[in-house]
């Protein structure tokens, strides 16, 4: 929903590196993955309910070395060898909805750790639902410790302008589904921000850079709108990171390019007495998540600094 930003001080996070924490600069770039959704109705974002066939919660079985569970990836062909990070997280409760696990993107590997609970406890399970989301089987009112290896990713050195654009037909679908009483305007300005663009790469990129440059950032909410997203982009003009992800997702589908946005936190502020960092609730952020066919879905940020 798109409702005034609150900027609490309290804890949610905290995270330890155990290597590869020279390739990030935690502080301001350690994107923390939690919720993604792939249906719009044109006033709030949630999971739909289509393929009722399918599983919608796989658990994490197969293991890898040192006692991890893989996450499979929903593509794997680039040749690319990025540099990974190796963390522990200790979670608080956080009396969601549903239990998510939070890890750095893009996340291969997960282990849970329960030095902190009883050792009758039972050890925590993982699942991935089909839209990649991580899950656990724990009560949302626990703490929960585990240790994750995720990749870096560098735009730069992928060729994402060479990237084909041949997608996965049900990929498609699903992605660039679309309110039917969308504002059309929307669409004149997807193609207005992307007209001098030669590839889906520039699009995407153009997309971006122009939100991040015309519109401005506030934590105020404006209440239950008939449209929020085209008051947003052509009245205030001003909003915070769920109307950016959101008028972003929407221009990225309105030009037929698979899109979604995706909840979590970014940031963190460093403990130099714990050796270790925390993310508030305060760092809670909505970012945009785009396909591409080589490479599987990768990060965008429209909100501004």
């Amino acid at each position: 929903h798109f409702g005034t930003m609150k900027t609490s001080e309290r804890v949610v996070l905290r995270l330890e590196f155990l290597s590869g924490n020279e390739n990030i600069n935690p502080e301001t770039s350690l994107y923390l993955r939690g919720i993604s959704f792939d249906h719009y109705d044109g006033k709030t974002w949630f999971k739909s309910k289509r393929n009722l066939n399918q599983r919608f919660l796989m658990p994490l079985t197969r293991r890898i070395k040192n006692g991890y569970l893989s996450i499979p990836q929903q593509i794997n062909t680039s040749s690319i060898d990025f540099p990974e990070l190796e963390y522990n997280i200790y979670q608080e409760p956080l009396n969601n909805e549903m239990a998510v696990i939070f890890v750095a993107t893009k996340a291969v590997a997960i282990k849970p750790q329960n030095s902190r609970f009883s050792q009758r406890q039972r050890k925590t399970t993982f699942f991935m639902d089909y839209l990649h989301n991580l899950t656990h089987d724990k009560e949302n009112n626990i703490s929960l410790d585990y240790t994750g290896r995720s990749e870096v990713f560098n735009h730069a050195v992928m060729n994402l302008d060479q990237a084909e654009t041949l997608y996965p037909r049900s990929l498609k679908d699903r992605f660039t589904q679309l309110p039917l009483d969308i504002d059309k305007r929307i669409f004149e300005l997807a193609k207005e921000y992307s007209q001098d663009t030669d590839n889906i790469y520039a699009s995407v990129l153009s997309i971006q850079n122009s939100l991040i440059a015309n519109y401005g950032y506030t934590t105020e909410g404006v209440g239950h709108l008939t449209d929020p997203i085209a008051n947003f982009l052509f009245e205030r003009k001003e909003g915070h990171c769920e109307y950016f992800s959101t008028a972003m997702v929407l221009m990225l589908r309105s030009l037929g390019i698979p899109a979604r946005p995706v909840n979590g936190f970014l940031g963190s502020q460093y403990n130099s007495y714990g050796d270790y960092y925390i993310i508030k609730e305060a760092n809670a952020h909505t970012w945009v998540e785009v396909f591409f066919p080589d490479h599987g879905w990768l990060i965008f940020d429209p909100t501004p600094p």
